[in-house]
C-alpha cells in the first residue's frame, strides 16, 4: 500500500510506528553525537524529510521536529569546533526547512503538528539564530505564520468534523497551547535579529496580544500576553523604548491583579522595562517603588515576592540615583534568600556586588546580614557558576579586609555554614 492510499485513516501499527521510531532516533543520535553524525547528516536529512507531509500526525510530528534536530546538530557541530561552513551547507538545510514549516503551520489540519511546528522553529532560532532567518522572506513568513495562530486564522483553528471525536475542554487546552507556542516565537525572534530589526514585526504584534491583557480576560490570557512582553522587552533592549506609552500601562495594571501569575510576570516585566528602557523611564521610578513597595508589603505568594526582589534589583543597576536606598535596601535584605524563583538569584547578587563594589555604605552595612546570606547559597542550586564566583570573590575581599570581623560574623552560623564559608576564604 503506497502512503496516499492511507490518508484520511487513523492507522496505528508496525509500519507506522517505525517510521516515526526511526525519525525520532536519527533525531536524538544527531543530537547527541555532534561531529560524528556529520558524514550521515545530508543522506539522513533528505530521506526524513520527505515524509514531513507524511499522512499519520505522528510521522509528521516526528519527521519535523529531527528535521529540526537536524539543522541545529550541525550548527552545534559547525561552531563547537570552530570549523567555518563554506560549502553553505547549513543555509541549504534551512532554504529546504523553513518554507515546508510555514506550508505546515498554515495548513496542516492537526493542531499537535502545528504544535511540533511552531516549538521545532522556536527551537531553531534559539539555537542557531539569525541565520534561521536571514532571507527576509523566511523572516516575514515566520512573523505572518505567529500572526496568523494568534488571529485564528490557519487551517487547524477551523471547524473541521474530526473535531466531533475531541470533547470541548480538550479542544480548548489545545487551541491555547499553539497560541503560546506561537506567542513564543515573538521574543525570540527579537533576540535572533535583535531589538531595532524586530520592532517593526513587534508592532505588528501588539495589536493581538495587548487585548489579551484586559481586566476582563480569562487568567490564562492576561498570564500569557504579560509573559510575552515581558520576555520581549528584555530582548529588544533599548529598542523597546518607542512601545513604553503601550506596555507601562499593561505593565502596572498587571502588578494590581487578583491572579499570583499575573502580578509575577508583571512585577518581571518592570523591572526588565526599566533595564531595558534606560532614561526613558527615570520619570516613573517614584510610581515603580511606591507600586512594588506596596506590593512586597501585602504579598503571599514567595515567587511574586522574588521578583520584586529582581525588579528592584534591576532599577537600582539601571539608575541608583532614582532609588531611595536608604529605605529600598533594608526591605530587599529582609526577602534574601530567594525562596523559590531562583533564576532572579543572578539579578540580585550581581547588583549587591555591583554595591559592595563601589563601597555603597549602606551595603557595607549590611555585610553581616549578607554573609549569612551567601553561606546559605554558595554551593547549591539556586545560583549559577557564575554567580558563586562573584560571591565567593566578595567574601575573599570582606575577609581580607578584616580577617577577625569576619571571623566574629561566621562564629553565629551553624556548624556546616561556617565550613562552607571557611572553604570560599581559603579556595
Amino acid at each position: 500500500m503506497d502512503d496516499d492510499d492511507i490518508e484520511g485513516y487513523s492507522v496505528e501499527n508496525a509500519y507506522l510506528e517505525e517510521k516515526e521510531d526511526s525519525c525520532n532516533a536519527l533525531g536524538e543520535i544527531a543530537s547527541n553525537t555532534g561531529m560524528a553524525f556529520i558524514p550521515f547528516l545530508e543522506q539522513c536529512f533528505s530521506e526524513v524529510i520527505k515524509i514531513i507531509d507524511h499522512p499519520a500526525s505522528n510521522v509528521r510530528k516526528a519527521a519535523i521536529t529531527s528535521v529540526g534536530q537536524f539543522c541545529c546538530s550541525l550548527h552545534k557541530a559547525f561552531t563547537e569546533t570552530n570549523t567555518p561552513d563554506q560549502t553553505g551547507a547549513l543555509n541549504k538545510l534551512i532554504v529546504d526547512t523553513i518554507p515546508s514549516f510555514i506550508e505546515i503551520i498554515n495548513t496542516d489540519a492537526d493542531r499537535t503538528v502545528v504544535m511540533a511546528t511552531l516549538e521545532t522553529t522556536n527551537e531553531m532560532l534559539k539555537v542557531i539564530g539569525g541565520l534561521v532567518v536571514a532571507d527576509e522572506n523566511h523572516l516575514n513568513a515566520i512573523t505572518t505564520s505567529a500572526r496568523n495562530v494568534l488571529q485564528g486564522k490557519t487551517m487547524c483553528q477551523g471547524e473541521d468534523e474530526d473535531d466531533d471525536d475531541v470533547d470541548d475542554e480538550q479542544q480548548a487546552e489545545y487551541d491555547a497551547m499553539l497560541i503560546e507556542c506561537a506567542g513564543d516565537l515573538v521574543p525570540t525572534l527579537a533576540t535572533a535579529i535583535g531589538g531595532q530589526n524586530f520592532a517593526p514585526y513587534f508592532a505588528g504584534f501588539l495589536p493581538l496580544l495587548l487585548p489579551k491583557t484586559k481586566k476582563s480576560n480569562p487568567v490564562s490570557d492576561k498570564s500569557f500576553a504579560i509573559g510575552i512582553f515581558s520576555e520581549t522587552i528584555k530582548n529588544m533592549g533599548p529598542a523597546i523604548v518607542p512601545f513604553i506609552q503601550h506596555l507601562y500601562p499593561v505593565l502596572v495594571n498587571g502588578c494590581r491583579d487578583e491572579d499570583d501569575e499575573v502580578r509575577n510576570n508583571a512585577v518581571y516585566g518592570i523591572g526588565t522595562l526599566a533595564e531595558s528602557s534606560g532614561e526613558a523611564l527615570y520619570p516613573k521610578y517614584p510610581e515603580l517603588l511606591n507600586i512594588l513597595f506596596n506590593l512586597v508589603s501585602k504579598e503571599d505568594k514567595v515567587q511574586v515576592i522574588d521578583n520584586i526582589c529582581g525588579a528592584v534589583c534591576r532599577l537600582i543597576m539601571s539608575n541608583i540615583s532614582g532609588v531611595p536606598m536608604e529605605q529600598v535596601l533594608p526591605i530587599l535584605m529582609q526577602c534574601l534568600p530567594l525562596k523559590q524563583d531562583f533564576e532572579e538569584n543572578t539579578t540580585v547578587y550581581s547588583c549587591i556586588v555591583n554595591l559592595f563594589n563601589m563601597r555603597h555604605p549602606l551595603i557595607i552595612q549590611q555585610i553581616p546580614v549578607l554573609i549569612g546570606v551567601f553561606a546559605q547559597v554558595l554551593g547549591t542550586k539556586q545560583i549559577k557558576p557564575d554567580t558563586q564566583i562573584l560571591l565567593v570573590g566578595m567574601i575573599k575581599e570582606v575577609h581580607q579586609q578584616s580577617p577577625d570581623n569576619f571571623q566574629k560574623i561566621i562564629s553565629s552560623l551553624p556548624p556546616e555554614l561556617v565550613t562552607k564559608m571557611n572553604m570560599a576564604v581559603s579556595s
